[in-house]
């Protein structure tokens, strides 16, 4: 009984003509990077553009980047910042080749807080999880 109640169910959502694509999560192939920009003084960078450079390395922090793209976005009155990472302009490599499933990867951040291309590194830390989400899938 409780099976055909289950298919019932589901026949029903079916037949209402939901697309499958409504029932399950979506694959966004990006992910979310948020970060509060400070000068050299660790003042605060409030409501300035900024251009950042991310980088997907493999293997290591010090390992071959595969994947590298660039932001330009502006700081909010608390010095944050929010990213796609995946969605910026590519520079090399392409996001969605990434095999996420045979190595680990790491995020390197770069920015020019004058909006330029001259870079300073702000560090480099290991991806653990969400874009292992889109390997999953």
């Amino acid at each position: 009984m409780k099976k055909i109640y289950i298919n019932l169910v589901l026949f029903m959502i079916l037949a209402l003509g939901l697309n499958h694509n409504e029932l399950f999560a979506q694959n966004t192939k990006t992910f979310n990077y948020q970060a509060v920009i400070r000068d050299a003084n660790s003042e605060l960078i409030q409501n300035q553009n900024i251009q950042i450079l991310a980088s997907i390395v493999k293997g290591s922090q010090t390992g071959n980047v595969v994947y590298t793209e660039t932001h330009v976005v502006t700081t909010n009155n608390f010095g944050v910042i929010n990213l796609k990472i995946g969605a910026g302009s590519i520079v090399n490599g392409i996001f969605n080749d990434i095999d996420w499933g045979i190595d680990r990867y790491y995020l390197k951040i770069s920015a020019d807080i004058a909006g330029g291309t001259n870079y300073v590194e702000l560090g480099t830390v290991e991806l653990m999880s969400v874009p292992y989400a889109n390997y999953a899938l």
